[in-house]
């Protein structure tokens, strides 16, 4: 593994200073290790080969972290940041930013934190989210993640437009990088990707976005002074599933979640929201939504 790369890349990055000294450590445990680096090696000559389609990338990690010492998780974000290298360069091909490619993957940085939060450990635990970004399809404009595809419902309109199945769309992602979802981001960040995606189109874009932001039985519980309620009324909301437990309460409360609703921490409005949800018994879930806009304002 390229150390300096690494660790170059941590700094850019924004990882804090302890994460960015726990890696190069970690990069000289792995490069001190034949057998580890030797492993190392293969998985990011199949991945660069055959990226995520490839007989088990996934698979490799647990032996690295058993040959290195090293958690899986940890090893899972040294293969991030090395595979990184080949990233950049293709960025860089393809004409795009440094700065694009620094906002994108910043996606690592919240991943980080997240795992260090939820697992008590420096690395990710979701390593297999990223084909999207190393396939370059996904890309972070503003506070958003963007990417193409093909509309799943049969039929919506507003305002004049229609979307049909197959339709392209932009889909969304909402990284946890705790910038707060205020009308002027949420539209700065539409706009960028309108523009990014769509550079000579005048018509409306359809966005659209599953997440659990969007489950509709929070409507009622969440405060209309909070930015949430105002994002979820960008969407229609299309379609949604239905579950008993709080399948992303890491989400909110982190390595804390699985503690009785009573003891779940109450230190942050929405943290409070959502803890006295949950102690009363409130059904969880997700939604899938839609919008068009203009490059202004939201079409209805």
């Amino acid at each position: 593994m390229n150390k300096e790369y690494v660790v170059r890349l941590c700094e850019r990055l924004s990882f804090p200073a302890e994460a960015t000294e726990y890696f190069w450590g970690c990069v000289e445990v792995i490069n001190e290790n034949a057998l580890a680096s030797m492993l190392m090696d293969e998985t990011l000559i199949a991945f660069e080969a055959s990226g995520w389609s490839n007989d088990g990338i996934k698979h490799r990690f647990p032996r690295i972290a058993e040959v290195s010492g090293l958690n899986e998780y940890t090893v899972c974000m040294l293969f991030l940041l090395e595979a990184c290298r080949d990233l950049e360069r293709r960025y860089a091909e393809a004409g795009y930013s440094e700065q694009l490619f620094i906002d994108t993957m910043s996606d690592m940085r919240f991943k980080l934190l997240e795992c260090k939060e939820v697992k008590g450990v420096w690395g990710t635990f979701v390593v297999t989210w990223y084909p999207g970004f190393f396939n370059m399809t996904r890309f972070a404009l503003g506070r958003f993640q963007f990417e193409k595809r093909e509309f799943s419902h049969e039929l919506y309109g507003a305002g004049g437009h229609y979307l049909r199945k197959g339709d392209t769309v932009l889909n969304f992602h909402i990284p946890s990088s705790g910038v707060p979802l205020t009308d002027e981001v949420r539209y700065d960040s539409y706009r960028r990707a309108r523009e990014f995606f769509f550079p000579d189109s005048d018509k409306p874009c359809a966005f659209v976005c599953s997440s659990w932001l969007l489950y509709p039985g929070y409507e009622e519980d969440i405060p209309d002074r909070l930015n949430i309620k105002r994002f979820r009324h960008d969407f229609t909301v299309l379609s949604y599933n239905e579950s008993d437990s709080f399948g992303n309460g890491w989400r909110v409360f982190g390595g804390k979640a699985d503690l009785p609703a009573s003891e779940l921490p109450r230190d942050t409005t929405q943290r409070r929201v959502f803890a006295d949800y949950c102690e009363k018994g409130g059904k969880h879930g997700g939604g899938y939504g839609v919008f068009f806009f203009d490059g202004e304002k939201i079409v209805k």
